[in-house]
């Protein structure tokens, strides 16, 4: 059995128009067919009419989504070969889904495809492809790893706006790495929201503290200044913005940076709200601004013109008699 009119590799060179839309070194070929012994061990056989039909349905479903991948049409292309792995679960589909993926830039479920490919393909198979080990790489490269811990169940975790996990999580994740916009919600929670980076092959552990509606409330506390540390209670919580679940009461918020005198204020919080504050670091004065400053600027003037009369001022010339090599004081 064969997939399409291009032979095992015929897709090399129709996939040099996709160079330029890499983000590879190599160009990567998609598997056109299986090994002739798979072929060869689907032969028709009489009683396998229905197996027969399946794998033709495969086959054409297949060669539609190699169409659509050359074409650069990639969402329908990865749909036509979900369809044709339904039909036929083929380890070649696995690596030309995972082109799919890698193409729409969706690098976890890419890399998980490739990996099965590997991992589940004959070696004569996998030799058909020479830069497999690079493509892994430059995939692993692009994945990071999260682990989100959280007291509250049912919670959704939402990784740049696409929902990825709902709480308790019991493994780690794989997303793609890079700044990534965390957001969680719960029922009866307020929401929260992260900014974090990750890194490509790096690890990264989020503890997610959700505030309860009922007792307490939610601050945002934001500066104009860039770097401003901001403490709450004594506890620092990172350069603003940021946000804190805090017990419904008062609560003194301050605003650090180096250079500046410190921004502070009070502020009350009660259960179920939500609230935002502006504070900002306060910026010192000028030199010449200080009282001191021209004090000191007066001293050193009417030091210098008492000095400067001291020597310009003529005195006349010494009397006596005094020994040759003497020093009289």
């Amino acid at each position: 059995m064969t997939f399409g009119r291009f032979g095992t590799f015929g897709m090399l060179g129709t996939f040099a128009t996709l160079h330029r839309h890499r983000t590879i070194a190599h160009v990567f070929p998609v598997l056109v067919a299986l090994c002739p012994a798979v072929a060869q061990a689907r032969a028709p056989a009489p009683q396998a009419q229905p197996s027969i039909d399946r794998d033709a349905r495969a086959a054409e479903t297949k060669k539609r989504g190699d169409d659509l991948l050359e074409n650069k049409r990639y969402s329908e292309a990865l749909a036509a070969y979900d369809d044709a792995y339904a039909l036929t679960p083929s380890p070649a589909l696995l690596y030309n889904r995972g082109r799919a993926l890698q193409f729409l830039a969706r690098y976890p479920e890419a890399l998980e495809a490739i990996e099965r490919f590997a991992a589940e393909a004959p070696a004569d198979l996998r030799a058909r492809v020479p830069g497999l080990p690079q493509l892994l790489d430059d995939l692993r490269g692009r994945v990071g790893t999260l682990i989100v811990r959280c007291r509250v169940d049912g919670a959704r975790v939402l990784v740049d706006d696409k929902q990825i996990a709902v709480t308790p999580v019991s493994k780690p994740m794989r997303v793609a790495a890079g700044h990534l916009a965390i957001d969680v919600f719960a029922d009866g929670y307020f929401p929260l929201h992260r900014e974090v980076d990750l890194k490509g092959q790096g690890a990264l552990t989020l503890e997610l503290a959700l505030v309860s509606r009922d007792t307490s409330g939610l601050l945002t506390v934001r500066s104009h200044e860039s770097a401003t540390k901001i403490t709450v209670d004594g506890k620092v919580l990172g350069l603003s913005p940021v946000e804190a679940g805090l017990v419904a009461g008062t609560h003194r918020v301050v605003a650090e940076k180096s250079g500046f005198d410190d921004g502070s204020t009070q502020v009350v919080v009660g259960a179920g709200d939500k609230k935002e504050v502006w504070l900002d670091p306060v910026a010192r004065p000028a030199l010449y601004a200080h009282w001191w400053f021209w004090t000191a600027v007066g001293v050193v003037i009417v030091g210098g013109v008492v000095t400067y009369v001291a020597l310009t001022t003529e005195r006349s010339a010494p009397s006596g008699n005094y020994s040759p090599g003497t020093v009289h004081f």
